[in-house]
């Protein structure tokens, strides 16, 4: 019996380590009641980051009770947490790191089970580039391509009040505009596709203090709750809540500090916490100041240091282990180690180093980082780059070249690309943003590419929208007005181009459809009638599938409307007058309705064509009867148009098409002569960087195929497109424009044709790709729609066709951006 008692002792006494438990327990700590979780699992068994972006939280699935998550074997990215209660990753990674494959485990007191997950974070992609004008107060809008790092104008968000400086909010969706003039910040939602920017409710935000504040850069608390400005008159730094949808509020205590002649504003997140970095360079002593970002965003001041005269602009690594700074009195840069333990400053050895240049002022800084290479680069009005190595003690060292030029003065804005391939520059006299190449060792190579102009006035500082996959344009639909069908026929685009009718195919609008011309959000066809007198603009809303709601059209009286286009920004449509021989201006209201006409400018005689500059600031119409071209100033604020001086200039007889160059430095026009088909010409001229106004390039003319008509240039300005309109030798021509990459000249001139394509007969409307890969055509004689490749180097591939119910007058695209 004895025996028998201590055998079971020594079983309860072994319960526990069969997995065996006398009494339950459930929940965090309490136990897994005798069954360890399993099939821990983070739905993904790869994933890619990009450095600098915060991540979307991933949260895990489990079955069973678990007590603690941990990372048990490899590392997590830098910046990246796991909560050990509730297992969801989260975080912004901050420095780039091949795949690495990290095991997390989920576990109780009865076992565990794992989940493997590889990491790889990169250096993000471009998505787009904002920069600001201080005397016409407008935000430039630019699409990036990321892989040439290539610049296309998006139109102007105009409205602001001497900006000085932009910010982009942690998570991307908003974009903030200091105005130095009043003391406000103009905030903007991002469109998350394309970048875009539309007013956030209640902008421009008022500061205590107003005009007597001059805010000048911006910082983020690093969570994205709090936005900090450097007020440069009157010495501190103003503190704004950021609520849902970006609507910023001030803070209690804001104004906060003490910060003479406060200039710059940085943020930096450390392990240990989050840091503010002011400069005050009318300072005497203490021109570095240092503070501590509380939960709730307020500031404590931990460090302050004496810089070099008059230090102004700021920038830290990607990392966060060093903070640079321009000295702009005594030409330098200044260099700190930053304490990851409590954001305090060390000045690193050597510090401060000179930059190179001919001795005038540098203006602004940024930094690449690819992984690699560490590379600085500082601006100056003298119209050079200083270019530093940064080692691995963050000493600077120039490289050689130490230099880079652009025109020759005014470099002011600067701003690198996230993944460290390209630094873009704001070259304020030749009125121009210039996209340099980061090559081997850090060194900077203009981009040989005609370089985008900025014909509204000259940029001061840009920024860059960073984008954790590389965007990528896709064409959604094609719409084909259907003259002799009285009818607007859709059809889908797949991703190779691919053409197939929406059924039903066509719908009808009004009588004798000309032309259209899309909503830049894409929820809006506009098409017009000159035949009805009572409908002769339609704006048409577009189904989600791309079809037209007629039944939903709304429309616009008043003028006989033939030709359309709508500005870059979005925000007005203009519409040619051929029979009154005028060009109307219609504003356009937030939910895409045509508003009447705001006023109108003469023509010439049978107005042919019109085209708009990428800016929005110019309109040029070419009028086949008169032989003339027709150019017009855009008031950016209320569309509104102006003649220019001269308010036309001659043109070859029988002119006829019209476009602006993606640079906005060049117009093409068209012009059949009656003398015959051998004088049939593409006519060059350069647009005036200030006024708008065109002069013919010497020589003007390149001789062209038989009957251009229409006339389009693909979005990275390489070629010229035609549509060349002869019964016996219909076809389109692919023109090749010297780019000094490839022809060893800059001056825009189209050559003659490298490429042509047969078509069908007269091929009257081209449309391209945003991507440039595809062009399309609308068939006048053929009844049909025809599309094209078109290669790197010109050549065209037929594509496809589609039979049509009538003859095509023309063809736009609805396009979107992934």
């Amino acid at each position: 019996m004895q025996r028998f008692r201590l055998q079971l002792v020594l079983l309860f006494a072994l319960l526990p380590f069969f997995g065996l438990s006398s009494c339950g327990s459930s929940g965090g700590g309490g136990g897994g009641g005798g069954n360890p979780p399993t099939a821990l699992d983070y739905g993904v068994a790869a994933v890619t980051f990009g450095r600098g972006i915060p991540i979307t939280p991933i949260t895990p699935t489990v079955t069973g009770t678990v007590d603690t998550y941990a990372v048990t074997a490899g590392t997590l990215p830098t910046g990246l947490a796991l909560d050990g209660s509730t297992g969801v990753l989260s975080g912004t990674p901050t420095t780039i790191q091949a795949a690495a494959a990290v095991t997390i485990t989920a576990t109780n007191t009865d076992g565990g089970t794992s989940d493997i997950i590889t990491f790889t974070v990169e250096g993000p992609a471009s998505r787009a580039l904002y920069a600001i004008n201080n005397n016409e107060d407008v935000v430039g809008v630019f699409s990036v391509d990321p892989t040439s790092g290539r610049l296309n104008a998006r139109g102007d968000v105009s409205g602001l009040d001497s900006p000085s400086a932009l910010g982009i909010s942690p998570d991307l969706s908003s974009l903030y505009v200091t105005n130095s003039a009043n003391g406000t910040i103009d905030g903007f939602t991002i469109a998350a596709g394309t970048g875009d920017l539309t007013a956030i409710a209640g902008s421009p935000f008022a500061m205590t203090g107003g005009a007597g504040l001059f805010p000048n850069r911006i910082a983020f608390q690093p969570n994205g709750s709090v936005l900090y400005t450097a007020n440069r008159t009157s010495g501190n730094v103003s503190m704004f809540d950021i609520g849902a949808g970006g609507v910023l509020t001030e803070k209690a205590g804001s104004p906060f500090g003490t910060l003479s002649g406060a200039r710059d504003v940085n943020a930096v997140a450390l392990s240990s916490g989050n840091y503010l970095y002011v400069t005050a360079p009318g300072a005497a002593t203490d021109r570095l100041v240092a503070h501590s970002i509380a939960t709730d965003g307020t500031l404590t001041q931990v460090d302050a240091t004496t810089t070099g005269n008059t230090p102004t602009a700021m920038a830290a690594t990607p990392a966060g282990d060093f903070l640079y700074l321009i000295n702009e009195a005594d030409l330098t840069v200044s260099g700190y180690a930053i304490d990851a333990a409590d954001g305090t400053l060390t000045e690193l050895g050597g510090s401060p180093f000179a930059i190179a240049g001919s001795g005038t002022a540098p203006a602004e800084i940024c930094i690449t980082d690819d992984g690699t290479d560490r590379n600085l680069y500082v601006s100056s009005i003298n119209g050079e780059v200083s270019m530093f190595s940064i080692a691995g003690n963050g000493a600077l060292s120039l490289l050689s070249p130490a230099t880079v030029s652009g025109s020759g003065g005014l470099m002011t804005g600067i701003a690198a690309s996230p993944n460290g391939e390209n630094v873009y520059v704001c070259d304020t006299t030749a009125r121009e943003i210039l996209t340099y190449n980061v090559g081997f060792g850090g060194a900077l190579a203009e981009n040989l590419e005609i370089p985008q102009m900025r014909t509204q006035g000259r940029m001061r500082d840009l920024i860059v929208l960073p984008s954790s996959t590389a965007p990528e344009w896709n064409t959604d639909q094609l719409y084909a007005v259907s003259r002799s069908g009285n009818a607007v026929e859709t059809y889908d685009v797949d991703s190779g181009g691919l053409l197939t009718a929406q059924i039903p195919t066509a719908a009808t609008t009004s009588i004798q459809p000309r032309h259209a011309a899309i909503a830049k959000d894409g929820d809006f066809l506009y098409v017009t009638h000159p035949g009805d007198g009572t409908a002769p603009l339609l704006a048409v809303p577009l189904n989600t599938d791309g079809s037209l709601d007629t039944g939903s059209a709304t429309a616009q009286a008043g003028t006989d409307a033939t030709l359309i286009k709508i500005d870059p920004s979005g925000d007005f449509i203009y519409v040619v007058d051929e029979a009154g021989q005028a060009l109307h201006a219609h504003p356009l209201d937030a939910t895409g309705v045509i508003n009447a006409s705001i006023g109108s400018v003469a023509t010439g005689s049978l107005p042919f064509d019109l085209a708009i500059d990428p800016t929005g600031r110019f309109a040029y119409v070419t009028n086949f009867a008169s032989n003339t071209i027709t150019q017009y100033g855009i008031d950016l604020t209320t569309g509104a148009l102006s003649a220019l001086s001269p308010a036309s200039l001659a043109a070859p007889p029988g002119v006829r098409g019209i476009t602006v160059h993606p640079s906005g430095r060049f117009v093409y026009a068209s012009a059949v002569s009656s003398a015959g088909p051998d004088t049939d010409l593409i006519i060059t001229y350069l647009v005036d960087e200030v006024t708008g106004a065109l002069t013919a390039m010497s020589p003007a003319f390149t001789a062209a195929e038989v009957d251009p008509g229409d006339l389009v240039c693909t979005p990275d300005g390489g070629f010229l497109l035609a549509g060349n309109t002869h019964s016996s030798s219909s076809n389109i021509s692919a023109h090749l424009i010297n780019d000094f990459a490839v022809t060893g000249i800059q001056d825009g001139q189209p050559n003659t044709a490298v490429d042509t394509a047969a078509t069908t007969l007269q091929p009257q409307a081209l449309a391209i790709s945003a991507d440039g890969g595809v062009v399309y055509v609308g068939i006048n004689a053929g009844t049909s729609v025809e599309a094209y490749t078109i290669d790197g180097s010109g050549m065209f591939t037929s594509l496809d066709a589609e039979a049509t119910g009538g003859t095509i007058e023309d063809v736009v695209l609805r396009e979107s951006r992934d």
